[in-house]
């Protein structure tokens, strides 16, 4: 028991550091966003602050919690693409959609969706092409489908599966959903895309 107590307390801190290296991430991109809309004088600034507020009452709110309804992490990434759509060309469109049944009440531990969708805009939008991008989320039957897929730029061919934030989020996987899920990350042709099925029964 006192073994099982023991690797118990350490899977609890190695998650805490991992969800602890998310924050401040998108805190600061977040940031970056409203900062530049500011020196722009962008009549839109006042709707980004609202929407940002809400992602931060979002993550003051959850962000102890052990798991909450997958409607929940939805609607939070909804409005982090609504929030990131401020900031990038007009020509690049972002292509979200949510399709669900009954079992979208389930429980999914928190932010652990939120670093795919970040990669979207962090590597598969460039100021100077036109282009667009994918998120799709599904809940089947107590299943989970998430997928992206974006353009798959230069500076992304070389490394395109292991960054600290994609390695970050298979460990936090591994931890909490241990023989459960699949994940998928490459390139598919020009595009970069995820595909991440979990069993949330």
């Amino acid at each position: 028991m006192e073994r099982q107590a023991v690797e118990f307390e350490r899977k609890k801190a190695e998650l805490a550091l991992y969800k602890a290296q998310i924050n401040p991430h998108f805190l600061f991109n977040s940031l970056n966003t409203l900062y530049a809309m500011v020196l722009t004088g962008s009549a839109q600034v006042e709707d980004a602050f609202t929407q940002f507020i809400g992602l931060m009452k979002y993550m003051y709110a959850n962000n102890t919690k052990d798991k909450i309804p997958v409607c929940t992490e939805v609607d939070y990434i909804r409005q982090y693409i609504g929030l990131q759509k401020y900031r990038i060309p007009r020509d690049f469109q972002i292509h979200f959609s949510y399709h669900h049944d009954e079992t979208d009440q389930m429980g999914i531990v928190p932010m652990i969706l939120i670093t795919f969708v970040e990669n979207v805009f962090k590597h598969g939008v460039s100021s100077q092409h036109a282009g667009e991008a994918f998120v799709d989320i599904r809940m089947e039957k107590g299943e989970l489908l998430f997928s992206t897929r974006n353009p798959l730029l230069n500076h992304h061919r070389s490394n395109s599966s292991k960054g600290i934030g994609i390695e970050n989020c298979r460990k936090r996987l591994d931890l909490l959903y241990p023989g459960r899920y699949t994940l998928m990350i490459g390139a598919e042709g020009e595009e970069y895309v995820v595909t991440l099925s979990l069993d949330l029964k």
